[in-house]
């Protein structure tokens, strides 16, 4: 199910957009028996574009993906929690980067085989306490052969010793001043999502292994929704 031939954060009104959300959402079987009121809901209430455009891409999501959905486990109290949690955190942002992160969490979630849903809880929680630079900065450590292969391979796999993590992200991030990547590193390792000391201190390790390592187990298992698009979306380039 596309959205619209054309960008409907341009082309469509909110009203358009909404009716056109709902619809969709009642055509598909799986999510319109097991989570379909939850976000008709959120159609109902809200006229907003791109909250409406996350939502119609959760939907198509989860259609792509449906085969690897047990149902049983969406009729677990958890689950609506853990539901109702995504959508009111992805009402309250903007952020194309939060919403993105949100949806991969939703689905990575309800495809999983032994999904748990109050860590769910905790990981959108933390999304909202994140702004954008941050999440941007976790995809880095969540990827970093993906990033640095976007950023022309600037890093190899494994660098000469003793270089501060900040100088590698720095080459993944050329555009950022130094003392924003810091900061943004700063506020990653006080979640417990960095480990080790902060990222102007030297290491032994550098290079695209060295970003990688950094994660705490904490920060890993937020990292792995993050690592890879589990299926297209028209809210990746909103």
């Amino acid at each position: 199910m596309n959205i619209a031939p054309e960008d409907p954060m341009r082309s469509t009104s909110g009203e358009e957009l909404a009716s056109y959300t709902a619809a969709g959402i009642s055509a598909v079987p799986l999510v319109g028996s097991l989570i379909g009121e939850l976000i008709k809901g959120r159609v109902a209430q809200r006229q907003n574009r791109r909250l409406n455009a996350f939502l119609s891409d959760l939907v198509t999501e989860i259609e792509q993906l449906r085969d690897r959905i047990d149902p049983k486990q969406l009729n677990r109290p958890e689950f609506d929690d853990f539901a109702e949690t995504v959508l009111t955190a992805a009402e309250q942002t903007v952020r194309a980067e939060k919403l993105r992160f949100l949806r991969q969490l939703f689905v990575g979630q309800v495809i999983s085989p032994t999904p748990d849903f109050e860590e769910g809880i905790e990981i959108a929680e933390l999304i909202m306490r994140l702004n954008s630079r941050h999440v941007c900065v976790l995809r880095v450590f969540a990827d970093p052969d993906s990033a640095n292969e976007k950023a022309g391979n600037p890093l190899p796999f494994r660098g000469p010793p003793f270089v501060a993590p900040l100088e590698a992200l720095a080459r993944l991030l050329p555009d950022w001043p130094r003392e924003d990547i810091f900061r943004t590193c700063e506020t990653l390792r006080r979640e417990g999502i960095l480990g080790g000391d902060h990222v102007k201190s030297k290491t032994g390790n550098s290079g695209v292994h060295m970003l990688r390592s950094r994660l705490t187990p904490w920060g890993a298992k937020v990292a792995s929704y993050l690592r890879e698009p589990l299926a297209g979306s028209a809210m990746d380039g909103v």
